[in-house]
């Protein structure tokens, strides 16, 4: 009889998660498995702690950090541009000197974007990157004004 309940929990199971990756997005996948992995590791980590396991619990932690590390890393990325203005100068070498008129495939470059984003795709972009170089977290006003402009011209503001 118990394992008839688990069968049937898991066919349940099975169908909520069919459902959820055939309507989510990418984004929400993704933010999904990273969820259930983080999970699942603190729960094995919890559980080799308890049952007295606790070196072999370290030994994965350890073992891990470098992966953990890595990804971190790529995860929080900062576009190519970001480091540099135009003409390949250093940012705060000289006085920043955007230039105000930009094209839609340079905002789409600044922004991160492909073509054919949507509104919320580019608010999304425009909020990650502009809590990075916001001049009032250590970042350039400069490049806070191109943020901005990037995305004015990709929602086609004035």
């Amino acid at each position: 009889m118990p394992y008839i309940l688990l069968v049937i929990g898991l066919l349940i199971g099975a169908i909520f998660l069919f459902r959820f990756f055939t309507s989510a997005d990418k984004k929400e996948v993704k933010a999904a498995i990273y969820t259930v992995f983080t999970i699942t590791i603190c729960v094995a980590l919890f559980i080799l702690a308890v049952t007295g396991r606790l070196p072999a619990a370290i030994a994965i932690v350890a073992a891990a950090w470098p992966f953990l590390a890595y990804w971190w890393q790529k995860r929080n990325q900062v576009p190519k541009w970001e480091g540099k203005e135009r003409g390949g100068r250093k940012k705060n070498e000289e006085k920043e000197d955007f230039s105000e008129n930009i094209e839609k495939k340079e905002a789409l470059d600044i922004l991160g974007l492909s073509e054919g984003a949507t509104e919320k795709e580019i608010k999304a972009a425009h909020r990650k990157l502009m809590q990075k170089l916001h001049p009032d977290t250590g970042g350039s006003e400069g490049l806070a004004r191109r943020l901005n402009k990037a995305r004015d011209v990709l929602l086609n503001k004035k």
